[in-house]
Protein backbone atom coordinates (compact mmCIF):
# COMPACT_ATOMS: atom_id res chain seq x y z
CA UNK A 1 0.00 0.00 0.00
CA UNK A 2 1.20 3.45 -1.03
CA UNK A 3 0.59 7.06 0.28
CA UNK A 4 0.69 10.11 -1.42
CA UNK A 5 3.60 10.43 -3.85
CA UNK A 6 3.82 7.07 -4.11
CA UNK A 7 5.58 6.75 -0.34
CA UNK A 8 4.81 3.92 1.87
CA UNK A 9 3.03 4.71 5.07
CA UNK A 10 5.66 4.20 7.76
CA UNK A 11 5.25 1.58 10.24
CA UNK A 12 6.71 -1.27 12.41
CA UNK A 13 6.28 -3.68 9.53
CA UNK A 14 8.41 -1.60 7.23
CA UNK A 15 12.27 -2.18 7.62
CA UNK A 16 14.55 0.40 8.61
CA UNK A 17 16.40 0.17 4.78
CA UNK A 18 12.93 0.61 3.70
CA UNK A 19 12.33 3.95 5.58
CA UNK A 20 15.49 5.08 5.16
CA UNK A 21 15.34 4.28 1.01
CA UNK A 22 11.42 6.30 1.66
CA UNK A 23 13.12 9.12 3.32
CA UNK A 24 15.74 9.79 0.43
CA UNK A 25 12.96 9.47 -2.10
CA UNK A 26 10.70 12.15 -0.26
CA UNK A 27 13.47 14.78 1.04
CA UNK A 28 15.89 14.39 -2.34
CA UNK A 29 18.93 13.80 -0.02
CA UNK A 30 21.39 10.71 2.36
CA UNK A 31 19.67 9.72 4.90
CA UNK A 32 21.50 7.44 7.85
CA UNK A 33 19.53 5.61 10.24
CA UNK A 34 20.33 6.51 14.12
CA UNK A 35 18.12 5.55 16.38
CA UNK A 36 14.46 4.11 17.18
CA UNK A 37 12.32 5.87 20.13
CA UNK A 38 9.83 4.22 21.63
CA UNK A 39 6.92 6.44 21.90
CA UNK A 40 3.72 6.42 24.54
CA UNK A 41 1.54 9.47 23.37
CA UNK A 42 -1.40 9.73 26.01
CA UNK A 43 -4.52 12.19 25.91
CA UNK A 44 -6.16 12.81 28.99
CA UNK A 45 -4.46 9.32 30.89
CA UNK A 46 -5.51 7.28 28.06
CA UNK A 47 -3.01 5.44 25.24
CA UNK A 48 -3.71 6.81 22.20
CA UNK A 49 -0.43 5.72 20.07
CA UNK A 50 1.81 3.52 21.11
CA UNK A 51 5.31 2.53 18.66
CA UNK A 52 8.25 3.19 17.80
CA UNK A 53 9.72 6.65 15.87
CA UNK A 54 12.35 6.30 13.83
CA UNK A 55 15.02 8.65 13.58
CA UNK A 56 17.49 9.55 10.14
CA UNK A 57 20.33 12.16 10.18
CA UNK A 58 20.13 14.14 6.61
CA UNK A 59 22.99 14.98 4.83
CA UNK A 60 23.09 18.18 2.96
CA UNK A 61 19.25 19.15 3.16
CA UNK A 62 18.14 22.42 1.16
CA UNK A 63 16.39 23.56 4.28
CA UNK A 64 19.27 22.92 6.86
CA UNK A 65 17.61 20.46 8.33
CA UNK A 66 19.36 17.74 10.13
CA UNK A 67 16.99 14.91 11.43
CA UNK A 68 14.19 13.40 9.58
CA UNK A 69 11.24 11.13 11.88
CA UNK A 70 9.36 8.15 10.93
Amino acid sequence: MTGPAGIRPFDDDVSIDELRQDVEHLHGVPARFVEAVEVDERFKGEVVWQGAVKVFALTDHPSGATRAYA
